[in-house]
C-alpha cells in the first residue's frame, strides 16, 4: 500500500497529461491580446518529456527495486530529475499566477462553453497541477526505495609479507653499512650495483603495496566524506579536524604530520580522544608506514614525552599485541621497585629474551619492536616524573595553599590506625609508613610530602635516576600476579590469601602520585585498596578478582557525569560542542521520562493521578504543620502518638516510596543504626576523625557488622536485589513494633516533619539498612568449607553502590576530599583480553554513533585494557547482577517478568524499568548481530537496578564461537521467551516498540557503517592470529560488511530487521544452548 497508492495516482496524472497533450493550446493563446513576456507562461512543451520519463521510471526501475528490496542504482540522478522538475513546475505556477491572476477562476465549474482564452488557461492549470502531483508521488516512491547506506567500497586484499617498520629499519641499516664499506673500498660502481639489488628484491615490492594501499584508503576517505555530508553530520561540517578522518588520511599516506592535523587532534583535548586510536596508530606504524615511519615514530615519542597516559597505552599495546609477552613484572624494574616479590616465578619476564618468544615475528623484527618499547618507556619518564613530583609552579601553589595547622595530631593518626583508616602490614602488624607520611605531612603535593619531594629532586638530580614510568605498570602487573597465583591456592583458603596479598600490595605501593587505573577517566591517583570490599570469584579456569579502590581525582578533571540540569539539554545542541565521550555520557545518563513508552491514555491517567496525590499530600502537610503549632503552645507530651486524619479518598497503596519518605509517619527506629549515623556524621566532619579506641583492626568501618546475628530466613540474602515488599515484611519481623516519631529531633523540626534526611530514619533508610553485603567480603562466604560444591554464585553488588560509596567514604581518611570516589575494577589473569578490547572499542564507537544520531536506545560501553597477552583490566559495572545469579540466589524467583513486577514496586518505577529493558535489549540485539557475539548464556547477561540489560564477556565474536568454532548458536541474537515476556509478549505494544527501536538502531549504524568497518580494517594487520579472525581477517571484515546489507533500501531494511527478530524469537538453537549451559555447566 505505501508503494501502490502513490504509484496509481502518479500513473493517472501522467496518462491524463498524455491525453491533454493532443489539444493545441498555443493557437488559442496566440489569438488573445497578451503581452509577449506573459505568453511564455503558457508554454508547456517541456511537460510531455517529463511525463514520459516518469512513466518509464514508474514501469521499470521503481517497481523492480520495491519488489526486490534492493537499493537504487545512481540515486543522485533520481534526486536531480525530481528536484529540477519540482522547481520548474513550482516556478511556472508562480509566474502564471502573477501574469494572469484571473486564470485561476477557469478551474471553477461553469455552465456552457468557455471562451478560448479561459479554456486554454484551464488546460494549462490542469496540466501543471497534475504534473506537480505526479512528481510529488514519484518523490514519495523514491523515499520508499531509498537507501541511506554508504556507497560500495572494495576493501584492501592481501597483507604485506614483512613488517613495514622493520623493513624501513633494515633498509636504512643496510644502506648505512653499505655506504660505509664502499667508503673504505672507494668503489662507487660496487655501491651502485648493490643498492640496485636491494631495490629490486625488497623496496619495489614494498612500494607497490604502499601505492595500492594508498589508492584504496583514498577511496575510503572519499566514501566517508560523501556519507558524512549526505547524513548531515554536524560534527563533520563544522569541525575542521575530525579525529577519525585524520586517521583515515594517515592510513591513506596523506601528510597529516607536516600540516599539523595530527597535532590538532591531540591539542583539541590533550590526547583524550587520541587514546582511543592508540591501537590503530601503532598498528599503522608497525605494519603500514614505511617512508613516513621515522617521522611518525618521532611524533609518537614526542606525545609520550608530554602525556603519560598516552605513553602507557603505547607500552601496553606493544607488550600485549605485538610482543605477546605474558610476563608480569619486568626484570629491569626489580632494582627500583619494592614490588619484585609479586613477580610470578613460573614466568620469567623481561625484554632480554629469557621468556619464550612469540612466533608472530622474526627475531630481528621482534628486536626492533623491543627497541621501540624501550624508547616509549624512556620518553614517558618526563611526564611520569611531573605526575609524581609536580613541576615547580604546582609545588609552590600547594605550599602557599597548605599550612601546618591542617596536619592531624599524632593521637588522631593512632585513632585512624585503630579504626582501619590507615592500612596495616599483614606480616609485621605495623601501620603503613607511606600512608602515615602522606597524612602527617604539613605540606604535600598529592600524596607526596613536599619536603620529601624536594629532597628526592636534590638527591637524584631532578628525579631522572628514578623510574616513575614503571609505577603504574608494575602495580597493575602485581594485581595480575595475585589473580594468577590465587588459582593455585586451595579454594577454601583463597579469600584469606587474597585479602592478605592485597593488604601487602597496598602497604608496599600505595599511596603514590604516579599510580592510576587506566579505565575511562584516568586523571586520578590511587589512595587505598579496599581489601574488605574486594572479592575473588573462583571458576574452573581462572580466578577473576573484583577489586575496589579509593582514588582521588585531580583538580583539573573535566570528565564527570552530567548533572540533572545538564542532562536536560538536547543532544543536537551538544553535537558540535562536546567531545564524543561527553556526548555518550549525556546519552546514557540523561533524563528520560519514565512513562515514555506508555500510551497517551496511560500518560494522561498517570498525570491526573499524580496531581490528585499531590493535592492530598498538601492537605496532610498542612494538617501536620497545624498540629506542630498546637503542640508548641501546649505542654502535651511530644512522644504521644501523633494521629493525622487522612482524606477519605486517600489510597495508601498508590503512594510511591518518595511520597512515604516525604510524609511524617510511624517508622522503625533501630538504635544501632542511629548510633552508626551519628558516627558517620563525625567521620564526615574531618578527614581523620577521632575513632573509638576500643575499635579493633578487624572491625573496620568499611565492613560494619550486623547488629544481631541473622536467623535463618529472617534477613534477605540478595541485598538490594530483594523485593521491596519482602524488605518491608522482614522489617516488621526484625525491628519489632513501631515507635512513634520524636518531634524534638533536629531533622524533624528543620523539615517540619515532612522529610527525614539527617539522623532520623524514614522508610527508605530503614529498607536500605537491611541491604547488608554478606558476599562482598570474600572471607564471609568462602571460608565456609561445608558449602563447597553447593556454593551459589556470588552476588557481587548486593549493596547499592551509592550507599557503599557513602559508607566507605565516611570511614576513609581522605573521604572529605571533593575528588574522592570508589572505583571497582575486574582483574582477569590467564585470559587473552586483546580481542575483548577490540570488541569494547567497537561497542564504544557504536554507542557514539547512536548518541550522535539521537536514537532512543541504551548501551553500556565499558573499557577493557589488555596489559599482557595473558591478562588485563576490565571496568566493573556496579549495581548489576547476572540473570543466572539472580535465578540461583533469589528463592522467590519465578520468572524475569515476575521479578520486574516485584522489584520495581511502583507504577512509575515499573514503567521506567520496562522502557529501559526494551531500549537496552534492542540496542544489544543489533550489536550482537552485527558483531556476531556468541556464548550468550545467562551468566554473560547482566541486569542493573534500573532495568537495563547489559551484555558482557566478548570472548567469541566475528568468526569464533564456542565448542571449537562449531557455530551452534545460529540465531542472529538471543531473544528467548523469558526476555519477550518482560515486554508483555510478542503481540504487545512494547514489543512493537522493540521492533521499531531495532530498526532505527540498524539504520543509524548502517548509515555510518564505514566508521565501524574501517576501525577493524585499521587493526587487522599483524593481528591475524586473534581468535575472532581465525587467520582470515578479510573474511571477517567482508562478513561484517555484508551484515549491514548495503544492497537494500531503507524500506527493505525494515522487513530485514523484522525477519531477524522473527528468526531469533525462541530459536531452537538458543534454547538448546541454554539447556546445555544449565545441565552441563550450571548456568541457569
Amino acid at each position: 500500500m505505501p508503494f501502490l497508492l502513490p504509484a496509481v495516482i502518479s500513473a493517472c496524472c501522467d496518462f491524463f497529461n498524455l491525453y491533454m497533450s493532443q489539444f493545441k493550446v498555443k493557437e488559442a493563446v496566440g489569438d488573445v491580446e497578451t503581452p509577449s513576456t506573459c505568453r511564455l507562461a503558457f508554454l508547456t512543451n517541456y511537460i510531455l518529456p517529463c511525463t514520459a520519463v516518469r512513466l518509464f521510471l514508474l514501469l521499470m526501475p521503481l517497481p523492480y527495486h520495491s519488489y526486490r528490496g534492493t537499493a537504487l542504482k545512481c540515486p543522485g540522478l533520481y534526486k536531480l530529475f525530481y528536484g529540477c522538475t519540482a522547481i520548474v513546475l513550482l516556478g511556472h505556477i508562480f509566474v502564471l499566477s502573477m501574469c494572469d491572476p484571473g486564470s485561476l477562476g477557469s478551474l471553477l465549474p461553469s455552465k456552457g462553453e468557455l471562451p478560448p482564452h479561459e479554456a486554454a488557461s484551464r488546460h494549462i492549470w490542469l496540466v501543471l497541477l497534475t504534473s506537480l502531483i505526479a512528481t510529488l508521488c514519484h518523490i514519495l516512491l523514491f523515499l520508499h526505495v531509498r537507501s541511506t547506506a554508504p556507497a560500495n567500497a572494495d576493501f584492501l586484499q592481501g597483507r604485506p609479507k614483512v613488517l613495514f617498520y622493520y623493513a624501513k629499519e633494515r633498509e636504512d641499516t643496510e644502506r648505512d653499512s653499505l655506504l660505509g664499506e664502499n667508503g673504505r673500498r672507494g668503489s662507487e660502481d660496487s655501491t651502485s650495483n648493490r643498492m640496485q639489488q636491494i631495490s629490486n628484491t625488497f623496496v619495489l615490492e614494498v612500494h607497490s603495496r604502499i601505492q595500492k594501499a594508498k589508492t584504496e584508503w583514498t577511496k575510503r576517505i572519499n566514501d566517508y566524506q560523501v556519507r558524512s555530508e549526505s547524513a548531515g553530520n554536524q560534527d563533520f561540517r563544522h569541525r575542521s579536524v575530525v579525529p577519525f578522518r585524520v586517521m583515515l588520511q594517515l592510513f591513506a599516506y596523506e601528510d597529516v604530520l607536516t600540516n599539523g592535523r595530527l597535532n590538532a587532534v591531540y591539542e583539541k583535548d590533550q590526547g583524550a580522544t587520541l587514546l582511543f586510536f592508540v591501537p590503530q596508530l601503532l598498528s599503522f606504524l608497525l605494519h603500514g608506514a614505511y617512508e613516513s615511519s621515522s617521522r611518525l615514530e618521532d611524533w609518537i615519542l614526542d606525545i609520550c614525552h608530554k602525556n603519560i597516559y598516552f605513553a602507557h597505552r603505547c607500552y601496553w599495546f606493544l607488550r600485549a599485541w605485538s610482543l605477546e609477552t605474558k610476563h608480569t613484572v619486568p626484570t629491569r624494574l626489580s632494582h627500583s621497585s619494592s614490588l619484585a616479590s609479586f613477580e610470578n616465578a613460573d614466568e620469567p619476564g623481561g625484554l632480554d629474551g629469557s621468556q619464550k618468544q612469540s612466533c608472530k615475528f622474526l627475531p630481528e623484527e621482534r628486536a626492533v619492536i623491543e627497541d621501540l618499547l624501550r624508547k616509549v618507556m624512556t620518553a614517558g619518564e618526563q611526564p611520569a616524573r611531573i605526575l609524581h613530583l609536580g613541576d615547580q609552579d604546582e609545588r609552590d601553589t600547594q605550599q602557599r595553599q597548605q599550612n601546618a595547622s591542617s596536619a592531624p595530631s599524632s593521637f588522631a593518626l593512632m585513632s585512624a590506625v585503630k579504626a582501619g583508616a590507615i592500612p596495616v602490614d599483614p606480616n609485621s602488624g605495623r601501620p603503613s609508613a607511606r600512608h602515615w607520611e602522606a597524612l602527617a605531612a604539613d605540606r604535600k603535593f598529592g600524596f607526596l610530602p613536599l619536603d620529601k619531594a624536594l629532597s628526592t629532586l636534590k638527591k637524584n638530580g631532578n628525579g631522572i635516576n628514578t623510574s616513575y614510568f614503571d609505577a603504574t605498570p608494575v602495580f597493575l602487573d602485581a594485581l595480575l600476579t595475585i589473580a594468577d597465583n590465587l588459582f593455585r591456592v586451595p579454594r577454601e583458603h583463597r579469600a584469606v590469601e587474597f585479602k592478605r596479598q592485597l593488604q601487602l600490595l597496598e602497604v608496599e605501593a600505595l599511596p603514590s602520585n604516579s599510580i592510576y587505573l587506566p579505565l575511562q577517566n584516568s586523571n586520578h591517583r590511587v589512595w587505598r585498596i579496599v581489601a574488605d570490599e574486594s572479592i575473588a570469584i573462583s571458576t574452573k579456569e581462572r580466578v577473576p578478582c573484583i577489586i575496589c579502590m579509593e582514588v582521588i581525582e585531580n583538580e583539573n578533571d573535566n570528565n564527570k557525569k552530567p548533572t540533572m540540569a545538564e542532562s536536560h539539554i538536547s543532544l543536537p545542541e551538544l553535537a558540535g560542542n562536546v567531545s564524543e565521550k561527553e556526548l555518550i555520557s549525556r546519552w546514557r545518563f540523561g533524563y528520560r521520562d519514565p512513562h515514555r513508552r506508555d500510551t497517551a491514555l496511560k500518560k494522561l491517567a498517570y498525570q491526573m493521578k499524580h496531581s490528585m496525590r499531590k493535592m492530598q499530600l498538601d492537605q496532610v502537610r498542612t494538617s501536620m504543620k497545624n498540629q506542630i503549632e498546637k503542640f508548641k503552645d501546649t505542654k502535651t507530651n511530644l512522644h504521644d502518638l501523633l494521629t493525622i486524619q487522612l482524606p477519605s479518598s486517600f489510597d495508601e497503596d498508590d503512594i510511591d516510596n518518595d511520597d512515604l519518605v516525604a510524609m511524617p509517619a510511624m517508622v522503625p527506629m533501630p538504635s544501632t543504626d542511629i548510633e552508626r549515623g551519628d558516627e558517620d556524621q563525625r567521620v564526615r566532619s574531618h578527614p581523620i576523625a577521632e575513632r573509638p579506641s576500643s575499635l579493633s583492626l578487624d572491625e573496620s568501618p568499611a565492613t560494619p557488622k550486623p547488629s544481631a546475628p541473622p536467623e535463618d530466613g529472617a534477613k534477605p540474602t540478595m541485598g538490594q536485589w530483594t523485593s521491596p515488599h519482602i524488605n518491608r515484611v522482614l522489617q516488621l519481623a526484625n525491628n519489632g513494633p513501631f515507635i512513634p516519631i520524636d518531634l524534638n529531633t533536629q531533622s524533624f523540626q528543620q523539615e517540619s516533619g515532612i522529610r527525614d534526611e539527617s539522623n532520623g530514619y524514614g522508610l527508605r533508610e530503614a529498607e536500605n539498612s537491611m541491604a547488608i553485603d554478606l558476599e562482598t567480603n570474600g572471607s564471609r562466604s568462602n571460608n565456609d568449607t561445608s558449602s563447597i560444591g553447593k556454593r551459589k554464585p556470588p552476588v557481587v553488588f548486593k549493596e547499592n553502590w551509592k550507599d557503599k560509596e557513602d559508607r566507605i567514604r565516611a570511614a576513609s581518611a581522605c573521604g572529605s576530599h571533593p575528588g574522592w570516589r570508589l572505583l571497582p575494577i575486574l582483574v582477569k589473569a590467564n585470559d587473552d583480553l586483546r580481542q575483548e578490547q577490540l570488541a569494547a572499542q567497537l561497542i564504544y564507537k557504536i554507542s557514539a554513533i547512536l548518541a550522535r544520531e539521537q536514537v532512543p536506545v541504551w548501551l553500556c560501553p565499558y573499557e577493557i585494557v589488555a596489559l599482557t597477552e595473558g591478562g588485563g583490566l576490565i571496568e566493573a559495572i556496579p549495581d548489576t547482577i547476572s540473570i543466572s545469579s539472580l535465578k540461583k540466589n533469589d528463592n522467590n524467583y519465578s520468572s524475569l517478568k515476575g521479578f520486574f513486577h516485584s522489584y520495581f514496586d511502583s507504577t512509575e518505577r515499573l514503567a521506567d524499568a520496562k522502557a529501559n529493558f526494551c531500549e537496552s535489549l534492542a540496542a544489544y540485539s543489533i550489536v550482537c548481530f552485527l558483531l556476531q557475539i556468541k556464548d550468550r548464556h545467562n551468566g554473560n547477561i547482566l541486569l542493573d537496578n534500573k532495568g537495563h540489560l547489559i551484555h558482557i564477556d566478548f570472548g567469541f565474536f566475528f568468526l569464533s564461537s564456542p565448542g571449537k568454532n562449531t557455530g551452534f548458536e545460529g540465531a542472529p541474537f538471543k531473544l528467548t521467551r523469558e526476555l519477550v515476556d518482560v515486554l508483555d509478549g510478542p503481540d504487545s505494544r512494547l514489543f512493537r516498540i522493540f521492533r521499531m527501536l531495532c530498526y532505527r538502531s540498524f539504520i543509524a549504524l548502517r548509515r555510518h557503517c564505514m566508521e565501524i568497518i574501517l576501525l577493524v580494517e585499521m587493526l587487522k594487520r599483524g593481528n591475524e592470529n586473534l581468535p575472532c579472525f581465525r587467520g582470515r581477517p578479510d573474511d571477517a571484515i567482508k562478513e561484517l560488511r555484508d551484515r549491514f546489507r548495503l544492497d537494500l533500501n531503507d524500506r527493505a531494511c525494515l522487513e530485514y530487521v523484522n525477519s531477524l527478530i522473527d528468526e531469533s524469537l525462541e530459536n531452537w538453537r538458543t534454547n538448546w544452548y541454554d539447556r546445555y549451559q544449565r545441565y552441563c555447566v550450571g548456568v541457569l
